[in-house]
């Protein structure tokens, strides 16, 4: 994973932050409308403040993940309750890699998707943990 290459493309993602989670919800529930229920209840202008900040938080300490291991553990478990399952991650990765590529445009090449990838894989496999941890 490039950390350099995950900071600089969320830096030009960030500005127009609202957007990017704009594309990322149409495209995870035109792709998997299963999802839709789980989201019937939710505040959207504080679930897309939520989700820019959990990437923020991802990209801020990207050089030394191991700081926030226990952040996205909370994380995972908190998303067993609102009803995720482990396989909805690969959706959702595949959602947020098709949003970052639209909004970063020209800025898209292989060793960004690459780099995000690798960035989602980390982040999600820890989630997964805790949510797995919650339910035993």
């Amino acid at each position: 994973m490039d950390v350099n290459l995950i900071e600089t493309t969320f830096s030009k993602i960030a500005p127009k932050k609202s957007e990017f989670a704009d594309t990322f919800y149409d495209t995870l529930f035109e792709r998997y409308p299963a999802v839709k229920p789980l989201f019937q209840s939710t505040d959207w202008p504080k679930q897309k403040s939520m989700l820019v900040a959990a990437l923020t938080t991802v990209v801020n300490n990207a050089r030394d993940p191991t700081t926030i291991i226990g952040t996205l553990k909370k994380m995972g478990a908190r998303h067993l309750a609102y009803g995720a399952k482990e396989e909805h991650f690969p959706a959702v990765g595949e959602c947020l890699l098709h949003a970052l590529k639209v909004h970063l445009d020209e800025n898209w090449n292989e060793s960004v998707e690459q780099s995000w990838i690798e960035a989602y894989g980390l982040v999600s496999g820890v989630m997964i943990e805790g949510l797995n941890a919650e339910k035993a």
